[in-house]
C-alpha cells in the first residue's frame, strides 16, 4: 500500500471549469481549485478570505433599482453616485453627502447660457441662489439643514443600464441612446450641476440630409430675420416638401379617408402631417393631441395616387372645407429637437450655425444662428444646410471616452457605426474647421479647411451595420465595440495623432461584444463577449505588431453562467476584475498580464445575509469603485437586493480591505451588511508618577468605566531572558483597566483591584505621544438597519455569540468590549482537484486511495475546518505556544495545522476545507498525505 503526499502551495488559477478535471497535464491544474467561493486568489499565490462589507444606507426607493457611478474628482475627493429614478444622491468619505448652512434646490428651463441661445433644463444643488450662468428662468426649492444631497435627473429607472460616461476632472459625460449627452459639474462638495450639452457645429448628417440621405426633396429652408431671443439673431426656417390641398374627407372602413388635389406621391407607411381641415377636425395633427390614435403625425395606407386612410383614426364629424398635408419629417414629441445643431450656406458665400429653437409641428422647426453672427441679409437664400446628426430620429451617443484630448462619441442607434471626435481642447465643440468655433466669426464657406485640431466625424465602414456598444482610448489608438466586431482607430505612425485626414480605422478582431461597457486593466481593454458568458482581453502585443483578444474565461467557463451584466477593475491591494452575474452573483478574477503570459483566477462570492424569505443569497445588482479614504485600497461599492426584518430592501454598502500583515486583529472585518462600533477618545498625556494620569480633553468617562487603551507611543519596557532574548512590552497598550479620580479631562489608571497603575520605572520609557482611549460596553444601539436579524460580532478581535438586533436595534453583549464588528457572516469554502500523485506504472488518477491527513500552512488565521467532504469537517486545533495575553482574544495562528481526516477509499481524495468566523485568515498551502492501491 504505497503512500504519497502532494503539496499544492498556490491558487491562483481559482476555481476551474469542470471541462479541465482531466487535464493533470496543464500547470493551471497544479494551481486551480475544484471550489473557491469567498475566497480571493493572489498574484503571489496564498488564497486570502475576502473582506466584508459595511452598510451605509438604503436606497432612497427599494422598488426602483439604481446604478452606481463612480466619480474621482482628485485623489483626495472621490465620489460614489447613486444614480436612481430621476435623482442623484452623494456619497464620500464612506457616508452620504448631507447639506449645511443654506441650500438651494434648483431646476430650470435655461434660454441663454454663455451667449448661446438654448433650451435645456439644468439640475442643481446650490449653496446660494446665485445663477452663474446667464439666463434662467429657475425654480428654487430650500433644503433644510442636515438634509440628504439630491439633484434632479431626466433618467428614470429603467434607464440607467444604459448609461455610460467618462470623466475629467470636475465634469463627467453621460451618454444614453434616448438622451441628449448631459455632463455632471462638481463645483463643491454640495453644489453640483446636471445639464444638457451644446454641441456646438456639429456633428452634422450629410448636406441637405435631416434624417437620412437624400430626404433634402422633403425639406425645404428659408432664411429669416429679425428673431430676437434674448438678443437679436439670424435665423432659418425649416418646412416640409410642398403642402398638397385636401379636397375630400370621407370614412373608408370607418378609418378617416383623405383626398389630395394632386397626386401625392406618397407610399404606405409614411408619415404625414395634416392640419387646417374643416369639419373632420379630428383629422388635424394640430389640434388632435387626446383623440385616440393621434399624435404629432399620422402614419398612412395609400389607397390611390390621390387618396390614402390615417392609420388608426376614427372618421366622426362631416368634412367641410380647406386642409393641407405635408410630410412628417421633424420629431415634434416632446419638443425633442430642441438644441439640434444645424447650420446653412448663403448664397452669398457665408456660413452660418446654430441650434434648433423651436419645433413649431412636424411640418416646421425654427433654428437660430449662435449670438454675434450678422444677419446674412434679406437677399440672401440657402444654398446648403445641415443638422446634427444627433436627435430624436437617429438617438443619441450611447458610449463615450477622452482620447487624445477630445471627447469622442459613438453608438447612435440611426448612426449606428459612426465616430464623432470634438476639436481637440474643446470637448463640446465638434467644427469642421477652426473659423468656425468663433461665435463672432463668419468666414465664408470656402475657407472652412480642417486642420489637425478640427472635429473628426468618421463611419467606421464593414459589412455589418451594428451599432458601436463602447468606446476606450489607448496609446495605440482609440477602440471600439460592436456586436460583430472589435475595432482600432489610429493615425498612419503611431508617433502621430490622430486628426480628420490622418486617421485609419481596422477591424481588429470579430469576436463581438454585449452591450454593457468595457473597463481598462494595465495596457489592457477588458470586455464582455455579446453572448455575456465571456470576458476577453484586448491587448496591444509588440512581438507581434498588432493586438490579440484572449478568452480570460477559457479555464472557468461555467463560472459566468448564466451571464455577465456588469464589470469594475479595483487595482489596490490585488489587481482584480470584478464581475456581477444576470442572477445576482459576484464574481471576481485576479488578473495580471506580462508580455508573453496572462495570470487570471476566477472565485464565486455569496454575501452573508438573504435576499428573500426562503434563504436566497443577497443578490448584487449594481457596483462602482473610488479609491478608500486613507488611499490605502480601491473600495468596491455594491447595491444589494436584501430581505431584513420582513422586508425586501436593496441597500449601499462598501466591501472593507484585505486584511493584511500590519492589521489589528480587532479590526478585522468578515461580516457583511454591518458596521463597527469604535467610540474612541484622543491621548494627550500620561504622567510618569506612581499614579499613572492620562489626559484626554472633554473624555466623559465616570469612575469605575473599564476602559482599553491602544496605540501609545513610549511607556515601553525592554527585558532579556537567559539565553540573551529581548522582548519589548508596554504598561498601556492593548489592556484594559479601571478610571478612578476622574475630572473633565484627566483621569488616572487604576487595576480591576482598584489599586493604582504606576508608570514610574526604571526600566519604563516617558510617554511620548499618541494613544486612544475606549471604554467598554455591553450594550451598543444604532443598528436600526438590522432590526430583528441574528448576527454574528467580534468583539475586540474575539469571537461573540451570535446576537438578536432588537427592535430598537440595539444588542447586548455578554462581556464588555471597547471596538466591536457586527454583521451577517459568510462561509469562505475551498476544495482541491484530484491529486495527481503519481504511481508505480504512471498515474494515480484512477486509483482507489483515501487521505489520511492534512497539513495546512496558515497566516493570521482566526478558524478552519478540514475533511474530504463539506458534509464531514474537522474543526483544526491551532497550537499557539503560549501566544495568550490576559484581556486579549485568542491570537491569530500563523503556521501549519495538520489535522487527521475521515476518509474512505475512492477515486477522488479530495481535501476540502471552510472559515465561517468573523475572522480572516490566509491559506498558505495544504499537503494532503494519501495511501493508494497501486494496482
Amino acid at each position: 500500500m504505497p503512500k504519497a503526499s502532494t503539496i499544492q502551495g498556490n491558487f491562483s488559477a481559482g476555481e476551474l471549469s469542470p471541462l479541465l478535471y482531466g487535464r493533470t497535464d496543464s500547470p493551471k491544474y497544479k494551481q486551480g481549485l475544484d471550489t473557491c467561493t469567498n475566497y480571493i486568489p493572489t498574484l503571489q499565490g496564498p488564497l486570502k478570505r475576502r473582506p466584508g462589507t459595511k452598510y451605509l444606507n438604503n436606497v432612497k426607493d427599494s422598488t426602483k433599482q439604481p446604478v452606481l457611478i463612480p466619480f474621482n474628482f482628485s485623489a483626495t475627493q472621490a465620489y460614489m453616485l447613486e444614480f436612481g429614478d430621476q435623482y442623484i444622491r452623494f456619497y464620500a468619505n464612506n457616508g452620504q453627502v448631507v447639506t449645511s448652512g443654506t441650500t438651494y434646490k434648483m431646476s430650470a428651463y435655461a434660454y441663454n447660457i454663455n451667449a448661446y441661445p438654448l433650451g435645456f433644463n439644468v439640475y442643481a444643488s446650490r449653496s446660494s441662489q446665485t445663477v452663474k450662468d446667464g439666463e434662467f428662468s429657475p425654480t428654487f426649492t430650500t433644503v433644510s439643514n442636515g438634509s440628504i444631497l439630491e439633484i434632479q435627473s431626466p433618467y428614470t429607472y429603467s434607464d440607467l443600464p444604459l448609461l455610460k460616461w467618462a470623466q475629467n476632472n470636475d465634469t463627467i459625460y453621460l451618454t444614453h441612446p434616448s438622451y441628449p449627452l448631459y455632463k455632471l459639474q462638481r463645483f463643491g462638495n454640495q453644489y453640483w450641476d446636471l445639464t444638457k450639452v451644446l454641441l456646438q457645429d456639429g456633428p452634422y448628417l450629410a448636406y441637405n440630409s435631416y434624417s437620412s440621405f437624400g430626404d433634402n426633396t422633403n425639406v425645404v429652408m428659408s432664411i429669416t430675420t429679425g428673431i430676437t431671443l434674448g438678443n437679436p439673431m439670424a435665423g432659418f426656417t425649416w418646412d416640409t416638401g410642398p403642402s398638397l390641398t385636401v379636397s375630400a374627407v370621407a370614412s373608408s372602413s370607418g378609418l378617416i379617408k383623405i383626398t389630395t388635389s394632386a397626386s401625392h406621391s406618397y407610399a404606405t407607411g409614411q408619415k404625414v402631417y395634416v392640419s387646417g381641415v374643416g369639419g373632420t377636425t379630428e383629422a388635424n395633427n394640430n389640434n388632435a393631441f387626446g383623440v385616440s390614435g393621434s399624435t404629432d403625425y399620422w402614419v398612412i395606407t395609400v389607397t390611390s395616387p390621390t387618396a390614402f386612410t390615417l392609420n388608426g383614426s376614427t372618421f366622426v364629424h362631416s368634412y367641410t372645407s380647406g386642409g393641407t398635408v405635408q410630410p412628417a419629417v421633424f420629431d415634434y414629441t416632446g419638443q425633442s429637437d430642441l438644441m439640434r445643431n444645424a447650420g446653412f450656406t448663403t448664397s452669398l458665400g457665408n456660413r452660418y450655425w446654430g441650434i434648433i429653437i423651436q419645433v413649431n409641428s412636424a411640418s416646421e422647426v425654427v433654428a437660430s444662428c449662435i449670438t454675434g453672427q450678422n444677419s446674412p441679409g434679406s437677399s440672401a437664400t440657402a444654398t446648403t444646410w445641415q443638422v446634427g446628426v444627433y436627435g430624436q430620429a437617429n438617438g443619441y451617443p450611447s458610449c463615450v471616452c477622452f482620447h487624445q484630448n477630445r471627447l469622442a462619441l459613438a453608438g447612435a442607434p440611426g448612426a449606428p457605426q459612426e465616430v464623432d471626435l470634438s476639436y481637440s481642447g474643446q470637448f463640446e465643440v465638434f467644427a469642421i474647421s477652426p473659423a468656425t468655433t468663433s461665435p463672432t466669426s463668419i468666414p465664408p464657406a470656402t475657407a472652412l479647411t480642417p486642420n489637425d485640431s478640427s472635429a473628426i466625424s468618421e463611419i467606421l465602414a464593414s459589412n455589418d451595420s451594428n451599432t458601436l456598444r463602447w468606446l476606450k482610448s489607448t496609446a495605440q489608438g482609440l477602440l471600439a465595440g460592436s456586436y460583430s466586431a472589435e475595432w482600432v482607430m489610429a493615425p498612419s505612425s503611431q508617433s502621430d495623432a490622430l486628426t480628420s485626414s490622418n486617421f485609419n480605422a481596422s477591424q481588429t478582431s470579430f469576436f463581438g461584444t454585449s452591450t454593457y461597457d468595457a473597463v481598462q486593466m494595465g495596457n489592457s481593454t477588458l470586455f464582455i463577449q455579446r453572448a455575456s458568458r465571456k470576458v476577453r482581453e484586448l491587448n496591444y502585443f509588440f512581438q507581434l505588431g498588432t493586438f490579440r483578444c484572449t478568452d480570460l474565461t477559457e479555464l472557468s467557463e461555467h463560472i459566468t453562467n448564466p451571464s455577465i451584466t456588469k464589470l469594475a477593475v479595483q487595482k489596490e491591494t490585488q489587481p482584480l476584475l470584478w464581475a456581477i452575474r444576470s442572477d445576482g452573483a459576484l464574481v471576481s478574477m485576479i488578473y495580471d498580464r506580462n508580455d508573453v503570459a496572462v495570470q487570471a483566477g476566477w472565485t464565486k462570492h455569496f454575501l452573508g445575509g438573504q435576499s428573500d424569505a426562503a434563504g436566497t443569497p443577497p443578490l448584487v445588482l449594481s457596483m462602482g469603485i473610488i479609491p478608500s479614504p486613507d488611499l490605502t485600497f480601491d473600495q468596491l461599492w455594491f447595491v444589494v437586493k436584501r430581505w431584513i426584518n420582513g422586508a425586501s430592501v436593496l441597500t449601499i454598502e462598501y466591501m472593507t480591505k484585505i486584511f493584511d500583515e500590519i492589521a489589528l486583529q480587532e479590526d478585522a472585518f468578515q461580516l457583511d451588511c454591518g458596521g463597527t462600533y469604535d467610540n474612541h477618545i484622543t491621548i494627550s498625556g500620561i504622567t510618569n508618577a506612581s499614579t499613572a494620569v492620562v489626559t484626554a480633553t472633554a473624555h466623559g468617562l465616570s469612575n469605575g468605566n473599564q476602559i482599553k487603551i491602544t496605540g501609545v507611543v513610549g511607556l515601553n519596557q525592554s527585558t532579556a531572558d537567559i539565553d540573551g532574548n529581548v522582548t519589548i512590552s508596554n504598561l498601556v497598550n492593548e489592556k484594559t483597566f479601571v478610571v478612578a479620580g476622574a475630572t473633565t479631562n484627566t483621569f488616572q489608571l487604576n487595576d480591576f483591584n482598584g489599586n493604582p497603575i504606576s508608570s514610574v520605572s526604571t526600566s519604563f520609557s516617558v510617554y511620548i505621544s499618541g494613544g486612544q482611549v475606549r471604554k467598554l460596553v455591553t450594550t451598543i444601539s444604532g443598528l436600526t438597519w438590522l432590526e430583528n436579524e441574528t448576527v454574528s460580532v467580534l468583539a475586540d478581535g474575539g469571537i461573540h455569540p451570535n446576537v438578536t438586533v432588537s427592535n430598537s436595534g440595539s444588542i447586548t453583549l455578554q462581556y464588555p468590549a471597547a471596538k466591536v464588528q457586527i454583521g451577517y457572516p459568510f462561509v469562505s469554502q475551498g476544495k482541491l482537484l484530484r491529486a495527481e500523485a503519481g504511481a508505480a506504472d504512471g498515474t494515480s488518477i484512477g486509483k482507489t486511495r483515501r487521505t489520511t491527513r492534512a497539513a495546512i500552512m496558515l497566516n493570521r488565521s482566526g478558524d478552519l475546518s478540514v475533511g474530504t467532504s463539506f458534509t464531514k469537517l474537522i474543526p483544526v486545533s491551532f497550537e499557539y505556544a503560549d501566544q495568550q495575553l490576559a484581556d486579549n482574544a485568542v491570537p491569530l495562528f500563523s503556521g501549519i495545522a495538520r489535522e487527521g481526516l475521515e476518509s474512505a477509499y475512492d477515486f477522488e481524495s479530495q481535501i476540502c476545507f471552510q472559515q465561517s468566523s468573523a475572522l480572516p485568515g490566509t491559506i498558505q498551502s495544504i499537503t494532503s498525505f494519501m495511501e493508494e492501491f497501486d494496482v
